[in-house]
């Protein structure tokens, strides 16, 4: 790894596992093939093992361990930066990291990830793009057992420019 643009501490569950956080790492301006996703093995704190590496197809931002769903290890979402954006989000393990589901976004988008219903074991991911006045609520559902789309979206125009959404910590999430 040349150019490291993105590290996101998760735990990767599979063997070896402790209690250490693992690390993702996106990097960019790699010789050969460009654009590569490593996932870390922390064992003891000091030493890092490559679990996998995995060339990517575009630039990868706004990495996140989020909560899909209430008793399942957290996974890893992030955003692909191209023309138009992609949200990714993948359940990384000790080989690999199947990817959960993705979504098309405008380009510039950000997001934040949460669980904003009370007694709702599944997340909301609400996006927005930096500038605009629109927030776009969307809820995880699972169909069948362990697959995992996104509901359709339900848009709130705050009426004014959003620079910033945040969610704060506490035993119910709020924005």
């Amino acid at each position: 790894m040349i150019g490291p643009n993105l590290v996101t501490a998760i735990d990767i569950p599979g063997p070896g596992n402790t209690a250490f956080d693992d690390l993702a790492v996106g990097s960019l301006w790699n010789s050969g093939t460009a654009i590569w996703l490593t996932i870390l093995r922390n064992p003891n704190g000091a030493d890092w093992g490559v679990l996998f590496n995995t060339t990517i197809a575009s630039r990868i931002e706004r990495g996140n361990r989020v909560t899909i769903k209430s008793g399942r290890p957290e996974a890893l979402a992030v955003i692909f930066r191209g023309a138009s954006d992609t949200l990714s989000v993948y359940a990384p393990a000790s080989s690999a990291a199947p990817m959960l589901f993705m979504q098309a976004l405008p380009a510039g988008s950000d997001y934040v990830v949460g669980r904003f219903a009370p007694n709702h074991p599944l997340s909301q991911f609400l996006f927005y793009v930096p500038g605009a006045a629109e927030l776009i609520s969307r809820r995880v559902s699972e169909p069948s057992s362990n697959t995992f789309t996104l509901c359709s979206l339900t848009p709130f125009n705050l009426g004014q420019p959003i620079c910033r959404v945040r969610v704060l910590a506490s035993p119910n999430p709020h924005l």
